[in-house]
């Protein structure tokens, strides 16, 4: 079964809870027919939370490694009461998948999905 070309957001935000305007707005987006793949969310001086949406017909993200500095090793949390979110896309109700990083980071941070 094949997936259709759907966008994928990542990216950064002190915010703990996203809106769909604010998913959106991420840093980074890429048009996938799969989650699988390698996600740089860049360095940063400031603390912030990590993001990663990506549409329910890609299934959940069940495995990951993610990892930032200073050589660590964290996990992606479904954000309590905000693990799914509806986006509108090429004015379409899409369902998604919402994960965020436990806790505040700061430093360089990626996320690789299998």
């Amino acid at each position: 079964m094949s997936c259709a070309l759907l966008p994928i957001y990542w990216g950064s935000s002190a915010s703990t809870i996203l809106s769909a305007a604010q998913v959106q707005a991420l840093a980074n987006s890429a048009e996938q027919t799969t989650k699988r793949g390698i996600y740089d969310f860049g360095d940063s001086d400031t603390a912030r939370y990590l993001w990663f949406a990506c549409p329910q017909s890609f299934d959940s993200v069940n495995s990951f490694l993610f990892g930032y500095t200073p050589d660590a090793i964290g996990s992606l949390n479904v954000v309590p009461a905000q693990s799914e979110i509806t986006l509108t896309v090429d004015d379409e109700p899409i369902p998604y998948f919402l994960y965020r990083s436990p806790n505040s980071l700061y430093g360089e941070a990626a996320l690789e999905i299998n």
